[in-house]
């Protein structure tokens, strides 16, 4: 089988990769120019092997969920491989729809012609049985990932036996040299133990017969008598034991009795206290009925009761009150400005009088003047001013009294409203008093009301609980009679075991003691017994020799089925080694590799323990070696191994090999040795490497990734 091309569709970092495998061998080296600083990491080079891996699989080595394969922001990827297989003339094409949501889709064409299967799981197995290569197989051999690959030089014994055996040729006579004797070896131990079985028979009835022989029957008739009397004595105090348990019975009926009459009498007494009690509160109704009246008569009292309404004389007389006090307020203003302006008159007046005192009259013209006067009017003038102003001043004095009599007429309309505000506040206080009588007398009514109500349900309640507890008597009355017929009864069963044990004393007086005599005939059925016996014990004792005799042949064919099957072991493990070696030699090492297998030990059971041996010029560990010469070993451990896969293959294998950083410890002159050596195989090999090395260009895929995704460099 050969992996023809494989397609990526935004899978990990590649947008779009289309891949015609090449039958040469390849170093894929990556170069990050998205980060620098990576250098070759995270380029997308093991992205081509982890589809192959999925596509194959439906797993990858990464160890990530499937939809983490899915391009970041894109919905889903594909994975397209296809594969020839020139032996069956067939070509698988898988195609994997990967979900970043959801569940995966797969398709499979074989020779164009589409696949049916029921579900994905049937897919892949479909899958895995047309390439009949294991995962384990293929993670180990042909598509190589560190994080999975098991090295053979570090492999468990279990896990080199495993691979060894399927190379041997040995699966013709597979688990034959695991002869089964353990039916033969059960069947063996069942004989020997019936043998066993049949000995202790005989012993038993010998023992029985020597005991029969040797009897003192004096001795057993006298102890037989003791016997009888002790059985006896013990009925007889079984039955003293029954008569004192009949009295107990019968006291414990007396006093169920009596307490039966306390019950009944008090049962009585509580129906009575119940009727009294219902008599008492029945009084109580035409009582609590007057009460009701009276109550309901003094509601509809209160209901009509009429306040009288003040509200809008009393916001009346307010209103009339606010008005007169603010004709006041504004009458005490005219006053002060009229007694302010009085004063500037006064003033004005003696300023004038003080200038016409002054004043000198010509005696010849009688003409007045101002002998100081500075300014401009005459006397005549100041006169006229004079008069004018007192004019004014005149006035104004009326004025004042006209404001003095309004302000007066004013405060007495305050006192009068002031009064009628007073009448009203007394008016609603005695108003409010009648109206809190009448509430406060309608509720003595109705607390007196609710007082006998109460008293009357109490009453009625303990009338009530009385009447139970008299009925519970009743019952409890019933128990008392159900516990009498119980322990009559008893008492008739006392009495019966009583008569039988009586029965019982009388034939043991009347049974007496036979005779005593050796029994000849169980000591004749006992001999008897032993000869059946011996003749079993031979019968056993010939089927335990000729079982002995088959489980001796079925070893004997067992260890030569052992020994057959270590030497076709141990012819694998020199083909391996035969391989291994040829492949280091082609990668021109000088060391050598030998396996040791199977060896049969002296005490005939085989040793199956395998070593692997690495040589130069003397014996040496796999971890004594440097990185790159133990990834030479590991490369032709892997090349031999991989050889005897195929060859054993029903199909002849898979000429492909892709190696994921398992030799980062292999320089690049190594590597060159690696190629070399992969070289001759003429097959698809793909070698994931860190390690550049331009030399060999012809042999190298680059990987770039650049702006986020990852192409194949032309």
């Amino acid at each position: 089988m050969k992996l023809v091309k494989i397609i990526l569709e935004d899978f990990l970092t590649y947008d779009h990769l289309e891949y015609e495998f090449e039958d040469k061998p390849l170093l894929v080296q990556g170069l990050n120019l998205t980060d620098p600083n990576q250098k070759s990491n995270g380029s997308g080079k093991s992205g081509i092997q982890t589809g192959i891996e999925f596509a194959l699989t439906a797993q990858n080595s990464r160890g990530v969920r499937d939809s983490e394969l899915v391009t970041y922001g894109r919905k889903e990827a594909s994975v397209d491989l296809t594969i020839r297989c020139d032996v069956r003339k067939e070509t698988l094409n898988i195609k994997w729809k990967i979900k970043a949501k959801g569940s995966n889709v797969v398709e499979i064409l074989i020779n164009g012609k589409e696949v049916s299967f029921s579900n994905v799981n049937d897919g892949k197995k479909y899958i895995m049985d047309w390439t009949a290569i294991s995962k384990e197989d293929l993670f180990n051999y042909f598509i190589i990932n560190k994080t999975k690959f098991k090295s053979f030089f570090k492999s468990s014994n279990r896990e080199k036996i495993e691979l060894i055996n399927r190379f041997s040729d040995a699966s013709v006579i597979e688990g034959i040299e695991e002869i089964d004797t353990l039916d033969y070896q059960q069947l063996l131990q069942t004989h020997k133990d019936e043998i066993t079985k049949c000995e202790g028979a005989i012993e038993t009835r010998e023992e029985l017969i020597s005991f029969e022989l040797n009897r003192d029957l004096e001795a057993e008739r006298e102890e037989l008598l003791e016997d009888i009397k002790d059985e006896v004595e013990k009925i007889k105090e079984s039955i003293k034991d029954g008569e004192d348990e009949i009295d107990g019975f019968l006291d414990e009926v007396e006093e169920i009795k009596k307490e039966k009459i306390e019950a009944l009498e008090e049962a009585e007494r509580l129906k009575q206290e119940s009727k009294d009690l219902e008599a008492e509160a029945k009084e109580l109704e035409p009582e609590i009925e007057a009460h009701y009246e009276l109550a309901r008569k003094a509601k509809e009292v209160v209901d009509e009761y009429v306040s009288i309404k003040i509200d809008d004389e009393y916001a009346s007389a307010m209103t009339d009150l606010e008005d007169a006090e603010s004709k006041v307020e504004a009458r005490r203003r005219k006053l002060r400005e009229n007694e302010e302006r009085d004063e500037k008159i006064r003033k004005f007046i003696q300023t004038i009088d003080i200038a016409l005192s002054g004043s000198i009259t010509c005696p010849s013209c009688k003409h007045e003047f101002l002998p100081t006067q500075t300014g401009d009017e005459t006397v005549e003038e100041l006169k006229r001013k004079k008069e004018g102003i007192q004019e004014i001043e005149k006035k104004n004095e009326k004025e004042a009294e006209s404001l003095k009599e309004m302000k007066k007429k004013y405060e007495e309309r305050m006192e009068e409203v002031r009064v009628v505000i007073s009448s009203l506040n007394a008016a609603e206080k005695e108003d409010n008093d009648k109206k809190q009588a009448l509430i406060e007398k309608m509720n003595e009514v109705t607390g007196t009301l609710q007082r006998l109500s109460t008293k009357q349900s109490s009453i009625i309640k303990e009338a009530e609980r009385l009447a139970r507890d008299a009925s519970n008597v009743t019952l409890e009355n019933r128990d008392r009679d159900m516990d009498i017929r119980e322990i009559e009864a008893d008492i008739e069963e006392s009495r019966k075991k009583n008569l039988k044990r009586k029965e019982d004393i009388k034939k043991l007086k009347n049974q007496g003691v036979a005779e005593l005599e050796i029994n000849k005939e169980f000591i004749k059925q006992q001999e008897d017994g032993i000869l059946i016996e011996k003749a079993k014990i031979t019968s056993y004792q010939k089927l335990v020799t000729e079982t002995a005799d088959k489980i001796y042949e079925m070893n004997v064919w067992s260890n030569n089925f052992k020994q057959f099957k270590m030497y076709l072991a141990n012819q694998s493990l020199e083909v391996i080694g035969y391989h291994c070696n040829r492949f280091l030699q082609d990668m021109g090492s000088d060391m050598m590799v030998e396996f040791e297998g199977y060896k049969m030990l002296a005490s005939g059971k085989i040793k199956d323990e395998i070593t692997a041996k690495i040589i130069r010029g003397v014996e040496r560990t796999f971890s004594s070696f440097s990185g790159g010469e133990q990834g030479r070993l590991l490369f032709a451990s892997i090349l031999a191994n991989r050889h005897m896969i195929n060859s054993t293959h029903p199909y002849g294998g898979l000429d492909f090999l892709s190696i994921d950083e398992v030799f980062e410890g292999v320089d690049g002159m190594g590597l060159k040795h690696l190629i070399r050596s992969a070289q001759a195989l003429g097959i698809s090999v793909m070698i994931i490497t860190h390690v550049t090395d331009e030399d060999t260009a012809d042999n190298i895929l680059t990987i770039v990734k650049e702006n986020g995704v990852s192409t194949i460099k032309k």
